[in-house]
């Protein structure tokens, strides 16, 4: 191979000329800085698309991941496992728009084409059954079961309902404790809608554009009462407990703010209503008592199980969450379990941060940022959402259930029709079971 010479003369430090050797080694000498230069870049690229066959190391992230935690909480989560595994790096995606009831069905994208990309997913348990059906996610071994007998997602974060009232309010009217049955609960509210122009006992928040609202504003009272939604692994929905429901709904409406329809609003929108002193009691979950906090609400508020039937007993709560699952297009799931597992044994620092209960799916919880002490012990809020969770039985839910949306579509046009049409509950309830047995 032949090298430029170096034709320029300069003097050496005794005077004389450099000649030709010295241009060829310095060229031979940058000639072979850049060959090593571009290897150790090949060699890098190599080691970071990983090796053994695997084309990239690089994990994508998507679903609800800022509803889970914050930046902050998710870079140091993201340092930490990169640091672990210094062949893996994470992906966070844009999340997926939010399709509203509005939207034509032809535009909604289905969860696969949604989240096609992903190596893992974080989602509500809303989501679940869905994902479940288009099969967007990967099988996994042995973690959770669903009632399908598939394991396809972890949770994360579990969180539960409970009945949230105002001290004050109810104090006003005339109690000086929460009440304890249905019966009670109906006569506490109309007590309070009775009395100060604007405030109401309680509201139902069952707009469609919630995806927890059937959950946690109708069939979570079926629970508390001990009455399963489900049987022999099938929805059900009937009988004198779901009669007694549904009529119980109907005198809940009649104490509602006047001119508004129960499925005008969120859940979310009611809470805020609540925290404004205008409701003296709701449905929420566990972590709402934070946001009450935060809002530094002008008055005295207590957290109790969701009341349950005629007779005080053991009621069943049904669990809500987040839950992480491993998309079903991944090329990676190997990789991506890798990551799942992190989650999980970081599922109480999210926990934590969300301020929930139960917490993790082990049932532990961190002591939370801010607070001395143990949460659930010393906090008299936290201990007795505690104190409900250990001494209630774990619903099964419709979350798992590959058409688990339908089946709540189909609930809440029942119910629209009863409040708008005044129909009768029996007849509610037996259209309700009607349409899920064809469904199901």
């Amino acid at each position: 191979m032949m090298y430029r010479k170096n034709t320029k003369k300069s003097r050496t430090p005794a005077g004389g000329v450099a000649g030709s050797n010295a241009g060829v080694k310095i060229d031979l000498f940058i000639f072979i800085a850049l060959i090593a230069l571009t290897l150790g870049v090949i060699v890098f690229n190599i080691f970071s698309s990983g090796v053994g066959g695997i084309k990239r190391t690089g994990l994508i992230i998507t679903g609800q991941w800022e509803a889970l935690a914050d930046a902050d909480t998710l870079n140091e989560l993201i340092r930490e496992f990169e640091e672990r595994n210094p062949r893996l790096r994470i992906q966070m995606a844009e999340q997926p728009k939010t399709q509203t009831p509005q939207t034509p069905p032809e535009k909604n994208p289905t969860a696969s084409e949604e989240l096609s990309p992903a190596d893992i997913i974080i989602f509500d348990d809303s989501r679940l059954g869905e994902l479940i059906r288009q099969d967007a996610l990967y099988p996994l071994d042995s973690v959770t079961e669903n009632q399908g007998g598939v394991e396809r997602a972890i949770p994360l974060v579990l969180s539960m309902d409970l009945l949230f009232y105002n001290i004050d309010l109810l104090q006003a009217a005339g109690f000086d404790r929460p009440p304890k049955t249905r019966d009670e609960f109906v006569r506490y509210a109309r007590a309070v809608s009775a009395g100060k122009s604007g405030v109401y006992g309680t509201a139902l928040g069952l707009n469609p554009e919630d995806p927890l609202a059937l959950k946690r504003d109708f069939f979570s009272w079926l629970w508390a009462a001990g009455v399963p939604l489900v049987q022999g692994g099938k929805p059900v929905f009937e009988g004198k407990a779901a009669v007694d429901l549904v009529a119980f709904m109907g005198q809940l409406n009649e104490v509602s703010p006047g001119g508004e329809s129960p499925f005008d609003k969120t859940g979310e929108q009611r809470l805020r209503e609540f925290a404004e002193g205008r409701l003296a009691m709701i449905i929420a979950p566990v972590h709402a008592i934070s946001f009450l906090r935060e809002r530094e609400a002008g008055f005295k508020f207590g957290v109790t199980a969701i009341p349950g039937a005629a007779t005080p007993g053991k009621n069943s709560i049904g669990l809500s969450g987040f839950y992480a699952g491993i998309g079903g297009a991944s090329s990676y799931p190997d990789e991506a379990r890798i990551f799942l597992d992190f989650l999980v044994e970081k599922s109480p620092l999210l926990s934590a941060k969300i301020k929930t209960v139960p917490g993790s799916f082990s049932g532990h919880f961190l002591p939370a940022a801010g607070f001395s002490g143990d949460l659930l012990k010393d906090d008299p809020l936290y201990a007795k959402a505690w104190e409900v969770f250990e001494s209630s039985d774990i619903a099964v839910t419709l979350s798992g259930f590959p058409r688990a949306v339908e089946l709540e579509k189909i609930a809440a046009g029942e119910l629209r029709t009863f409040f708008a049409q005044g129909a009768n509950p029996r007849d509610t309830v037996e259209a309700i079971q009607k349409q899920w047995e064809i469904t199901d």
